[in-house]
């Protein structure tokens, strides 16, 4: 590792918004990747997106935000695995050969399958505890199906995963486009039929997962071995991976996930299916965000490994900046037509969300703001530091986010969501740039 570094030469700017289409101009073998990479997100959220405006036409703003509020419990838990199951797994199967690489696979999958029965026995104790809160705010007969639903939902996230891990862009392609053939077309005919309700999606949601996963599972039989010998080792170097990263994992997705639930219990389902619909609007901004996300991440661990942190500084000023120049105008046209959006793909029950979808196109701005920076802690390993960073949004969710959505319903959930990630993003550039600073002293 280079501690130190020359400032690149200033011809290096000529690559400023190179960067951006750099995938489209690699080898060939990487150039597919890429494009199946981008392709696959594009699908993946395409499907959310469709799915989320079939329900909302379909079903009442009550019905949609029960539908939206379980799927922000299943993005949780999402979060929690990939952080827990799915990181190591990346990290880790590249060094391994085939034949190891096929033992450590079987043993990570029963990893999966003991979460989503650690998964599913916290919705029952859920369940058992509040069942009158859980019928009062009308989420009983949803989350009763989430309790089935959730852990083929997750196993198809999982298998998603191994695809990415092992480089198999073409096959994780095809399994997010079963999915979303098999959940819009069943979606379609209840609409039509009249059927559809939030536990009818989930019931859809997740055959439609089960039956993409079993695929996947009988085209690529030869990528795992199950060998019960091999599962302690493989959850002890999977459980050691970046502790700190998971708790990072923890404290972001639990304060961003509190929100939605604070916003049910004070004001509905109805203001939780009005928050949905403007998040389903900003969410447009996805594969762009994602695409870019996936090339910045390893480049910044380059950049640094290249240059030292004297020219990681360099490099995370110049991608900040390229980030922000390429999510400007997603963000400047959620914060000029947000009003109009909402109502055009949502229905005319979601008007009057201009002002909540354009602080949304804010948000977006200060996510591409900080990500650099926050790949650089981990570049650096700061993961410490990362995850000491990560309790903010918990403190301002703690200090002023429930007044907020106590007070401004859905506005207040935007505006909660926005200072915790704003306030998270100066403190996450603080740190760095203090960091990094000492180091070349």
């Amino acid at each position: 590792m280079i501690l130190s570094g020359k400032r690149p030469g200033e011809t290096r700017l000529k690559e400023f918004l190179g960067h951006l289409i750099s995938f489209f101009l690699r080898a060939a073998p990487a150039r597919k990747r890429s494009l199946l990479s981008l392709a696959d997100q594009v699908t993946a959220s395409a499907n959310n997106f469709l799915t989320g405006m079939i329900i909302a036409r379909a079903c009442t703003k009550e019905e949609f935000g029960v539908y939206m509020l379980c799927f922000n419990f299943v993005m949780f838990i999402m979060d929690i695995q990939t952080s827990l199951i799915s990181s190591p797994y990346m990290v880790y199967c590249q060094r391994l050969s085939v034949h190891e690489r096929a033992k450590y696979t079987g043993s990570t999958m029963l990893h999966q399958i003991i979460f989503s029965v650690a998964v599913v026995l916290v919705l029952l104790v859920m369940m058992t505890i509040f069942p009158d809160k859980f019928r009062e705010i009308g989420i009983w007969d949803a989350f009763c199906v989430l309790t089935v639903s959730v852990m083929f939902m997750l196993f198809r996230e999982f298998t998603r995963r191994l695809c990415f891990a092992n480089l198999m862009m073409g096959a994780a392609i095809r399994l997010d486009l079963t999915v979303a053939l098999i959940q819009l077309s069943a979606l379609a005919m209840l609409w039509r039929n009249g059927s559809m309700s939030a536990d009818t999606a989930f019931v859809v949601i997740g055959v439609a997962c089960a039956a993409a996963s079993a695929i996947y599972l009988f085209q690529h039989s030869d990528t795992y071995r199950f060998n019960l010998s091999d599962f302690s080792p493989s959850f002890a170097k999977n459980f050691s991976f970046g502790g700190w990263m998971f708790g990072s994992t923890i404290l972001w997705a639990a304060s961003m996930s509190l929100y939605p639930w604070l916003l049910t219990w004070f004001h509905g389902p109805a203001a939780m299916g009005t928050w949905g619909a403007c998040w389903g609007v900003a969410a447009l901004a996805n594969p762009l965000m994602v695409g870019i996300q996936n090339f910045l991440g390893p480049e910044i661990v380059k950049n640094y490994t290249d240059d030292g942190i004297a020219g990681l500084r360099w490099h995370v000023r110049r991608k900040t900046i390229m980030y922000l120049v390429a999510m400007a105008p997603i963000a400047l046209g959620l914060i000029l037509a947000g009003r109009y959006l909402v109502p055009l793909f949502y229905g005319s029950k979601y008007s009057d969300t201009g002002l909540i979808v354009a602080i949304l196109g804010v948000h977006i701005l200060v996510i591409a703001a900080s990500y650099p920076v926050s790949r650089a802690l981990i570049a650096i390993e700061q993961a410490k530091t990362y995850f000491l960073a990560s309790f903010v949004p918990l403190l301002v969710i703690l200090s002023c986010g429930i007044l907020l959505v106590y007070q401004l319903g859905p506005l207040g959930v935007a505006l909660g969501t926005l200072l915790g990630t704003s306030v998270t993003a100066v403190a996450m550039a603080y740190c760095f740039y203090r960091i990094s600073a000492a180091s070349q002293i």
